[in-house]
């Protein structure tokens, strides 16, 4: 009876253990279907860390490609600011110069106008002293034309006279 019962509690021990034994089995077969979903998704996730380090790389070279275009814009833009300042300063340089060629012709233009007005009065005075000098003449060709005229008669007067004395 009791190598009954000890073979009923073998059995039982037996069961038990085939059943644990199943039930490690399943548990092992779950882990080994984790364990594929997992390698699937690390491939997965390998595939995507793959892509976006592609990813990356593409937009560090079109961030570096825009970063030198942005250095060539910028050195352009400051080439074009100095070229600006230089023809600012050379636009202003060539306006004070007009200026002062303005100023220097105005001041020239008055000069040349007072001394053609000096030379015009200093003709005008010529003439006016030419003119007094004619006016003059002609005075005194009249009165010696008056002269001559009195003369002319006292001579015919005395002529007349020695005639009558005859």
């Amino acid at each position: 009876r009791k190598a009954a019962l000890d073979l009923a509690e073998a059995r039982a021990q037996i069961i038990s253990k085939n059943e644990n034994i199943l039930v490690l089995e399943a548990a092992l077969n779950m882990e080994k279907q984790e364990k594929e979903q997992n390698e699937q998704q690390l491939a997965e996730l390998k595939i995507s860390f793959s892509e976006l380090q592609r990813d990356k790389e593409d937009v560090e070279q079109t961030f570096a490609v825009q970063r030198e275009q942005l250095e060539n814009v910028t050195r352009e833009l400051e080439s074009l600011e100095a070229q600006m300042k230089k023809e600012q300063a050379s636009h202003t340089e060539t306006i004070e110069k007009m200026k002062t060629e303005r100023e220097e012709m105005t001041q020239l233009h008055k000069e040349e106008v007072k001394k053609l007005e000096e030379e015009k009065e200093e003709e005008r005075a010529k003439q006016q002293e030419v003119v007094k000098q004619l006016e003059e003449k002609h005075h005194k060709e009249e009165e010696r034309a008056k002269q001559q005229e009195v003369v002319k008669q006292l001579e015919e007067k005395h002529h007349k006279e020695e005639e009558r004395a005859k």
